[in-house]
């Protein structure tokens, strides 16, 4: 945030009375991890539940790379429109995508990489240890889908509202909320949704 890296230069402006560690409100520590158990199950379950094959190089490889993607598809969908119109936080330089600057996904693509690379690690071990503990049952692993979905699924009731007008981000860009809105709407189809939809198949298929 102050360094700008790996992000971008932003601020949170949410939330002032609420507790900080630094200058990040806590409440976006859980929202984090709430999210990112969500792509770890919906990237295991594209690859056919890698997570209980850790052990296999192409596996223990392969899991935390798309678990970022699948990551970082949830702040492409949600960040120009929580960031320029709602301004839970602010970008000072702006950014080409509706206000938001390509390092923004770029950061959260490296960050969510490691922190699913640590986790890979922990379960590789775990693992080993006790091999029943990597299982888990097909209603979980839906219910977590569904949430992943649901988090896209938030951003089409604004979109449908049509709210007209215009909105500048920090370095006075100005942008028509209309277009942001189904901007938002249309990355959201074709990344989440489709991700999450991709990932039911492959449950459905699990259990024929």
């Amino acid at each position: 945030m102050a360094t700008g890296f790996p992000f971008g230069r932003y601020h949170f402006e949410v939330a002032p009375d609420l507790p900080h560690v630094g200058s990040i409100p806590i409440i976006v520590g859980p929202l984090w991890f709430g999210a990112g158990y969500f792509s770890w199950v919906v990237a295991s379950t594209l690859l056919d539940c890698a997570d209980r094959r850790l052990d296999r190089a192409l596996d223990f490889i392969a899991l935390p790379l798309v678990a970022a993607f699948v990551m970082t598809q949830w702040d492409l969908v949600m960040d120009r429109s929580e960031s320029t119109i709602a301004k839970v936080w602010i970008w000072h330089e702006g950014g080409a995508d509706f206000g938001v600057p390509l390092s923004n996904y770029l950061g959260w693509l490296v960050t969510s990489w490691l922190f699913f690379l640590a986790f890979a690690l922990y379960l590789r071990r775990r693992n080993a240890e006790s091999p029943r503990a990597a299982q888990r049952s097909r209603t979980l692993r839906l219910i977590a889908i569904l949430f992943y979905l649901s988090l896209g699924l938030t951003h089409i009731v604004p979109w449908a509202i049509g709210q007209s007008g215009d909105v500048a981000d920090a370095a006075r860009n100005i942008w028509r909320i209309h277009d942001l809105r189904e901007t938002t709407v249309a990355i959201m189809m074709f990344t989440m949704f489709f991700s999450a939809i991709l990932a039911a198949l492959h449950l459905v298929k699990e259990s024929r």
